[in-house]
């Protein structure tokens, strides 16, 4: 990458997106800044919608495409997101658009509109998406698009919105993460609580993430007279009694639009926060930030966050084999915690000695509750042949953070034991 390539980090809600960007070239920033959309209360936030001009071959996104649709001039489709995750489709004057062909036309929009902001950049050159839940329909739609877009896929990253905010947390300054850190979030999604915290006496240290969907939730829309601030402002200070009771915080932080003014109508919440000296901040675009800074440390050499990382996105597992190779043993890793479960796969050739089964060995990682494991895979139906006659192809995928898909295959040996088209699969809750 060059230095006069940006580097993107890219929240996507279903209702809304924000945008958050390093340009290399910029020497001495050491913060993204925000990509302001409009002049509204939220100006860093831009509906996740597109709308085809009546008549002509010309697209309109967020503010301009609300507005163009309720002038009667264009045709709107929104919630992209959601219609992505669904598999949709929409026509338009006539013509059918896939939901994935609608979200590349609002991300190839968006990209001009960041361009256009950054006049000293030539491209970008790499994005991190962060999304609210890793789906394997929306993660598809999304490398398709960036695909599309000619952007290489070493370039292009996805991870959960729990990740993003471990990125952000742990750029902040060192003073703001010494303990555990939390985050409340507050958007039309709902309100979600993460909070992280760091092992320290491990090598490497272990930093993990949890998230909850808080059931007692509310939307912000309630925020818009007196009485739903009280209500909010109670249930918030329950929630906060609860989950920060018995620890200690260094950092509070509060984000989504819902914490918009919160110094205003949020009293009793805030007081019950700052208890204890935890230090709260209301932030902006923290999850588009969180994928930004992730972006530039994959611009680096060497990651600056030498931890394993134990979150939504990541394995919190290892999976690995004994083996003998050049008759030494070793432990043939497949899949380790801390990786991101869909970049993990391998696929590797054996040779069967003796063994009717092969043997996985799971070791959890940051699960105190979970006891290491070993899961047999048989090898029943293989024709029979000498000992170490009989080669094997094994590959391993995850589509979740606890589900691996196996495959085993035999390939025979040469002409002497040609492959007998014997072929095993299963999908295996860790």
């Amino acid at each position: 990458m060059g230095i006069d390539e940006l580097v993107i980090g890219y929240d996507l809600c279903n209702d809304y997106s924000q945008i958050s960007y390093f340009l290399p070239a910029d020497v001495g920033v050491t913060e993204p800044e925000n990509l302001y959309m409009s002049e509204g209360n939220y100006p860093e936030m831009m509906p996740v919608a597109v709308c085809k001009k009546r008549g002509e071959d010309s697209w309109l996104i967020g503010e301009e495409a609300f507005r163009a649709a309720l002038l009667g001039s264009g045709i709107m489709a929104d919630k992209l997101m959601k219609q992505v995750a669904a598999g949709g489709t929409a026509t338009i004057e006539g013509n059918r658009y896939t939901a994935r062909d609608l979200l590349y036309l609002f991300l190839e929009l968006t990209m001009k509109k960041v361009l256009e902001k950054n006049p000293r950049a030539s491209r970008v050159g790499m994005i991190v998406f962060t999304i609210q839940k890793l789906e394997q329909g929306i993660m598809d739609s999304l490398i398709y698009c960036t695909d599309r877009m000619g952007l290489p896929r070493e370039h292009v990253f996805i991870m959960s919105h729990t990740e993003s905010f471990m990125y952000y947390a742990l750029s902040q300054s060192r003073e703001l993460w010494m303990n555990q850190v939390g985050l409340f979030d507050l958007s039309d999604e709902g309100l979600n609580y993460y909070e992280l915290d760091i092992r320290r006496g491990v090598t490497p240290k272990i930093v993990t993430v949890k998230h909850e969907r808080l059931e007692d939730g509310f939307s912000p829309d309630i925020l818009d007279t007196p009485t739903g601030e009280k209500m909010a402002d109670s249930i918030l200070s329950s929630c906060a009694s609860r989950l920060l009771q018995k620890k200690t915080f260094s950092t509070i932080y509060l984000g989504g639009k819902g914490f918009y003014r919160c110094q205003e109508w949020a009293n009793v919440f805030l007081k019950t926060l700052v208890g204890g000296k935890r230090r709260v901040f209301a932030t902006e675009s923290i999850f588009a930030k969180g994928a930004a800074y992730a972006g530039i440390d994959h611009t680096r050499a060497e990651s600056i966050y030498p931890y394993v990382f134990i979150c939504e996105g990541r394995l919190t597992q290892s999976v690995y084999m004994n083996v003998v190779y050049r008759n030494t043993h070793h432990q043939l890793i497949l899949g380790a915690a801390g990786e991101n479960w869909y970049e993990t796969r391998s696929t590797v050739d054996l040779i069967v000695d003796g063994e009717t089964a092969i043997e996985l060995q799971i070791v959890y990682t940051g699960e105190e509750n979970k006891k290491d494991r070993t899961i047999f895979i048989p090898l029943k139906g293989i024709p029979e042949r000498p000992n170490k006659t009989t080669r094997l192809s094994l590959t391993t995928a995850f589509t979740s953070e606890t589900t691996m898909l196996v495959r085993v295959e035999d390939l025979g040996f040469g002409e002497l034991f040609p492959a007998s088209g014997w072929v095993y699969r299963d999908e295996i809750s860790l």
